[in-house]
């Protein structure tokens, strides 16, 4: 996919694959829900689910945003608005590195996935694989117990705070499962 051309919707939440899957149907439009498989604990046993990367939000990549395309985009059911500037409404792209990162992070699938990391002897943990691994610098949190990391990233210039799946271990410990 282009990095170029993409505007985010901001869509009652439940309604991100409907409102997608309508700007899929319009012509020359694409759309992305990233989504993010985290590991959760249920009557004991850990089970992969998966959610929203950006609950309420919708990618949507359109060739020009003239003011048709920006009435089909309000037209369909769920979308309230297209984010835009702070001081006003005017609606504009997602900047290139911001979709960049959005883009390397969910891969093909536009899911991200679970990343891996060894813990050192002195605690620090060293991110060997997943998406998370490009993301060093921005994540802010790791509990090792939920088997998470809190990852800063950024959204039409506004920090969001996401939560990605990390699988530690001890170089001497087995992986934990």
């Amino acid at each position: 996919m282009r990095m170029d051309n993409w505007y985010v919707l901001h869509v009652r939440t439940g309604q991100e694959m409907g409102v997608a899957e309508a700007v899929r149907k319009l012509p020359g439009a694409a759309a992305l829900v990233p989504s993010v498989i985290l590991t959760e604990r249920r009557d004991g046993k850990r089970e992969e689910c998966s959610r929203l990367l950006y609950p309420g939000y919708v990618f949507a990549q359109t060739e020009r945003l003239n003011a048709q395309r920006y009435y089909d985009f309000k037209r369909i059911d769920g979308v309230l608005r297209l984010l835009g500037l702070d001081d006003g409404d005017i609606p504009r792209c997602v900047p290139e590195s911001e979709m960049q990162t959005v883009m390397n992070i969910t891969g093909d699938t536009q899911t991200v996935g679970i990343s891996h990391g060894i813990k050192d002897a002195g605690g620090r943990i060293k991110i060997i694989d997943g998406p998370l691994k490009s993301l060093q610098g921005h994540i802010t949190r790791i509990d090792t117990r939920q088997q998470r990391a809190t990852v800063r990233l950024s959204l039409m210039g506004h920090s969001q705070i996401v939560s990605v799946a990390l699988i530690t271990s001890s170089p001497t410990e087995p992986e934990a499962e």
